[in-house]
């Protein structure tokens, strides 16, 4: 689950539902300055309470964005959502070959380009192995032979898109659990700007977008959380015009014969990752955002000096904290708690 950051600056409490719920606490609100003006909306999208706040010239301007917004979110889960027999990529998974729109054509390249970019550490295709752990249900452990056959669905080079044309290995599906809500958000600034905002703040269950700055700001500030305390912030990013994005394995693991089974996998393994720590990733796009951070949960910090964008790792080292960052990572740290050690990886 994407559910590190807490917002400190510029918006009005929020209250997700759900998961996210005991993940976010609350905004200290900063008044708008007297030519600008703020409204904040929220819906239920993609399984996932979403909140947007816009500021704008006038109220109404405001409230009509932050609608076409969350209307934009809502229209790339018609199409991706894999939770909809009808949506247009759960009528490609179930025929195997399709002819796409052009805009999910463009999303499934946008994935399989991130799947090759990241060897594989982010994957698309692991739907067989969802699967396979049950991890849309109660979860379960797969035996060996119900694993490979799995991993012999599994794999971004299996995929073949050729412009529109689609075409997927036998018994093969794709799911955009690690790379949707980022595309997502990638639709709703782009509705933003096309209604000419300069400053908006889309929180989508720990996902974020932010586009400007609220007024008097160079940037938004945001809480990182302490993942043995949600509701207290360690330390503070300032983050403008960028997508974040943070991948974990604390929020939604399943217990099952007395392990603990964690929803991101390896896809070159067929596993569940294994590492403890949070992954954040801030990046131009949200769905490079998405990706990367599903990529380096599973390649661990170790891989934070080979990330194209900038990246930082959460992790307790009891009775401490430690803050693992990339050179353009820690240049977005504006403050830390004296509890938490920060380590710069060149």
């Amino acid at each position: 689950m994407k559910t590190i950051f807490i917002i400190v600056s510029a918006i009005p409490m929020i209250i997700p539902s759900g998961p996210a719920a005991a993940l976010l606490s609350s905004a200290l609100l900063l008044a708008p300055a007297a030519s600008a003006a703020e409204a904040t909306r929220a819906r239920q999208l993609m399984g996932t309470r979403c909140v947007a706040t816009v500021i704008a010239v006038d109220e109404a301007g405001a409230a009509k964005a932050a609608a076409a917004a969350l209307d934009a979110i809502a229209a790339v889960e018609d199409r991706l959502s894999t939770w909809r027999p009808d949506s247009e990529l759960s009528r490609a998974n179930a025929a195997g070959e399709a002819r796409l729109s052009p805009a999910l054509a463009s999303a499934l390249a946008a994935a399989l380009e991130l799947a090759r970019a990241t060897g594989g550490a982010f994957d698309p295709t692991v739907g067989p192995l969802v699967e396979a752990w049950d991890l849309r249900g109660a979860g379960r452990i797969p035996g060996a032979r119900a694993l490979e056959q799995a991993r012999t669905l599994t794999g971004h080079e299996r995929v073949r898109l050729d412009g529109l044309e689609l075409r997927l290995p036998p018994g093969g599906w794709i799911d955009p659990g690690a790379f949707g809500k980022g595309l997502a958000l990638d639709a709703a600034v782009a509705a933003l700007r096309e209604a000419g905002v300069d400053a908006a703040l889309i929180d989508f269950g720990g996902q974020l977008a932010a586009l400007g700055a609220p007024p008097g700001e160079s940037g938004w500030r945001l809480g990182l959380a302490d993942p043995r305390d949600r509701g207290r912030s360690v330390a503070t990013v300032r983050v403008r015009d960028a997508f974040v994005s943070t991948s974990a394995q604390a929020e939604r693991g399943r217990l099952v014969d007395g392990r603990l089974l964690g929803h991101v996998l390896d896809p070159r393994t067929g596993r569940p990752a294994e590492r403890r720590g949070g992954a954040t990733v801030v990046a131009p796009t949200g769905i490079a955002a998405d990706a990367w951070s599903t990529a380096l949960l599973v390649l661990g910090p170790e891989a934070l000096t080979s990330l194209p964008h900038a990246a930082l790792w959460l992790e307790p080292e009891e009775p401490r904290l430690a803050l693992h960052s990339n050179p353009a990572g820690a240049s977005l740290v504006l403050d830390t708690h004296a509890a938490l050690r920060l380590e710069i990886h060149r």
